[in-house]
């Protein structure tokens, strides 16, 4: 009897067993199975709409929207096997190879995604750990991989068709097993067209299988011709709905010519600052630059940016001369709009650029290139882009930060306060703007400062000069959208749209009757310069005495002073005379003025828009000009640019009156005018750079 209830009792706990084994592992499976579905899905999800730009920041998918999506079916296993105690986690795993090419380091992402390459892969690979608490059951390890991969034979290009009306492909899919089935609608080929300045999608009209994950797909109505077909990108869609994107190129290159002269020149501090636009465009100070081939064509077809997210575009810059090695150029991305200002369409920046976005026509990449030495005429630029998805924006070392606590913007050459609206005096300059919007230079190292730059004044006010001037708050342009973790490395932009002007000697002088401002600030990383760039218009007709297109401070603190005449000789130096001080007038002046002492100078450049400008009212009337004393008989020591001097008649500006000038400030250590004379041939729109596109580029 004790030998059958034993029999029996190991009859049933082993006949219990198996049927719990057996239930538990059912269930582990289905959920195994039907997670790799949800993982997949999930790569599905970001991969089209990354595609179609409803999802642009990869990090904030995968950390509320997959993540969501990965909650939301453990919430649901709960319920369909509730009383089991289901626990479920997704967790990426680093260090880990996709498709014997990628490598993972990392550990943060489930989701891997390397686009824009000839050979692209969008990958999702998890640890599926899976544990039924009620069971006893913890700890189960699965790990899943999803991928697709699109791979484009581009050695047509090497062939100089003069068109193509195909392309060939292959698609695989996880452990490199062919993805057959698929037809014109999985496909998407987009080429630039230069008529619209936009990319466009180009009509597939048949597909053909040729085996083993092999597509042709043909475009014969819409053919691509020499040389955009070099400039392609494709991608294709699974019967799962995972996406991957490839392109036929990574990189754009090209040669910066310096033009200014090379005689009897220093060049260690000759660096620009130059823009680059979505259709082969560049830009310096203002100047959209000539392009040219090697051969002297100047019709030449500069390759598109393509429209990558802006983040991960990269610049490097050769170091010395087109065949020496390359160096990192820091760059930064910016919006810049056409604006109908007055009836005139001006072409501005507006901000800094959304990161996480394509790059399209309003965009730019603002980066520097440097000629170090007078033998150095050209040096070879080459914009590329990250391939990985998840590469941050170019966030290297700059010496350009923004404190908005104090208004002020620096740089290891030169320090900037902004006074306006909201910050109306400086400590370092005791008199109250009552708003008028200047800028307020300092040396960066002893702090020393010779006082603003006023950028417009006009009239007298009881035989103080410069009455009327513009009134407003600087927009500061730093950070990439409010993100204080992401900011300009390259330069700083302010923005002044005014349409008011105020007396800086009297808080009650205000008025909107005068003339309206549009003004640009740029606070330039690694150089010597700032620029500024000016538009004005007049409301009404007034008259005055004395009209100026920059005054700029000196505090008492510059001993000489000199200037370019329009003849182009110098004339100077001249000492202050801080003993007898008067306003002196010179006539004829030119391309640059600059005081200085022998710790610190400022020399002030108008490119050659802004002298015509500058000499547009009355040319017999035209004036350098400094002032040696302030109000009450402070020492001042000035330099000023007068359109319309203000000793003699007054004059008479009329409603409608337009006019647009460029500046640059070019900061030194002082002692005398010649880094100014020698460098000022940079802002001059005649001796802008040249780009030169390589014949097989």
């Amino acid at each position: 009897m004790i030998i059958s209830v034993a029999v029996f009792v190991y009859s049933t706990v082993t006949y219990y067993r198996y049927q719990r084994w057996e239930e538990y592992l059912t269930i582990v499976d289905n959920i195994r199975r039907n997670s790799q579905k949800v993982l997949r899905i999930g790569l599905a999800n970001f991969t089209q709409n990354f595609l179609e730009g409803r999802v642009r920041d990869k990090g904030e998918y995968e950390a509320y929207t997959l993540r969501g999506l990965f909650n939301s079916w453990e919430r649901d296993l709960q319920k369909i096997y509730a009383g089991i105690g289901v626990d479920l986690e997704f967790n990426a795993v680093g260090n880990r190879l996709i498709a014997s090419k990628w490598t993972v380091s990392d550990s943060s992402h489930i989701i891997k995604c390397f686009w824009y390459g000839s050979d692209s892969i969008s990958s999702a690979f998890a640890n599926i750990s899976i544990s039924l608490s009620s069971y006893g059951f913890y700890g189960y390890h699965t790990v899943s991989e999803e991928y697709l991969r699109l791979q484009v034979d581009t050695s047509y290009i090497e062939s100089e068709l003069q068109s193509i009306t195909s392309l060939n492909v292959i698609v695989t899919r996880e452990g490199g097993n062919p993805v057959c089935g698929l037809s014109s609608s999985n496909f998407l080929i987009k080429r630039f067209d230069r008529e619209i300045d936009e990319w466009r999608q180009v009509n597939i009209t048949d597909v053909v299988y040729n085996g083993e994950g092999n597509y042709t797909l043909y475009f014969e109505s819409d053919p691509i011709e020499k040389p955009y077909y070099k400039w392609l990108f494709i991608s294709v869609r699974d019967q799962r709905g995972i996406v991957t994107l490839c392109s036929t190129y990574s990189y754009i290159e090209f040669i910066v010519q310096r033009e200014t002269p090379s005689d009897d020149r220093v060049t260690d501090d000759e660096i620009y600052t130059l823009e680059a636009g979505i259709n082969g465009t560049w830009y310096w100070n203002g100047v959209k630059l000539n392009v040219t081939s090697e051969s002297g064509d100047e019709n030449v077809v500069t390759p598109p940016i393509p429209p990558v997210p802006i983040r991960l575009f990269r610049v490097n810059v050769t170091e010395s001369g087109e065949d020496s090695d390359w160096t990192v150029s820091p760059c930064q991305y910016e919006i810049w709009e056409k604006i109908e200002w007055h009836d005139r369409l001006i072409d501005v920046p507006r901000d800094l650029a959304d990161i996480n976005s394509p790059f399209n026509a309003s965009n730019r990449i603002v980066f520097q290139v440097s000629f170090p030495a007078p033998n150095i005429t050209r040096q070879k630029v080459r914009i590329w882009w990250e391939n990985d998805l998840d590469a941050p924006p170019y966030q290297g070392e700059s010496d350009l930060v923004y404190n908005p606590g104090d208004y002020t913007a620096m740089t290891n050459r030169y320090t900037v306060e902004f006074i306006g609206v909201g910050h109306t005096m400086s400590d370092d300059y005791p008199y109250d703007y009552y708003g008028v919007a200047a800028l307020l230079m300092k040396d960066p190292e002893t702090g020393l400062c010779f006082g603003p730059w006023n950028i417009h004044a006009f009239g007298i006010y009881s035989g103080c000069l410069g009455e009327w001037r513009p009134y407003g708050r600087w927009e500061i342009k730093y950070w990439y959208g409010g993100n204080t973790s992401s900011r300009a490395v390259v330069r700083l932009i302010a923005i002044l749209n005014s349409t008011e002007v105020q007396n800086v000697y009297n808080q009650y002088g205000h008025s909107d009757s005068y003339f309206d401002t549009f003004a640009v600030v740029f606070i330039t990383a690694n150089v010597k310069y700032l620029q500024v760039k000016e538009y004005i218009y007049w409301k009404n007709t007034q008259s005055d005495y004395g009209l100026w297109f920059a005054s700029i401070m000196g505090k008492g603190g510059p001993t000489h002073y000199a200037y370019l005449d329009s003849a182009n000789n110098t004339q100077g130096p001249y000492a202050y005379d801080y003993n007898n001080p008067e306003h002196r007038e010179y006539e004829s002046p030119g391309y640059w003025c600059g005081h200085w002492n022998n710790q610190f100078g400022r020399g002030l450049i108008i490119n050659s828009e802004g002298l015509s400008s500058l000499y547009s009212f009355d040319p017999s009337r035209t004036r350098f000009s400094v002032t040696e004393s302030a109000p009450g008989g402070a020492p001042q020591g000035s330099i000023e640019l007068e359109a319309v001097n203000c000793q003699g008649s007054n004059c008479t500006v009329y409603a409608g009156t337009y006019y647009s000038y460029g500046l640059a400030m070019w900061m030194y250590d002082g002692g005398d005018y010649e880094e100014i004379d020698n460098y000022y041939w940079m802002f001059l729109e005649a001796y802008s750079p040249t780009i030169i596109i390589g014949e097989g580029e």
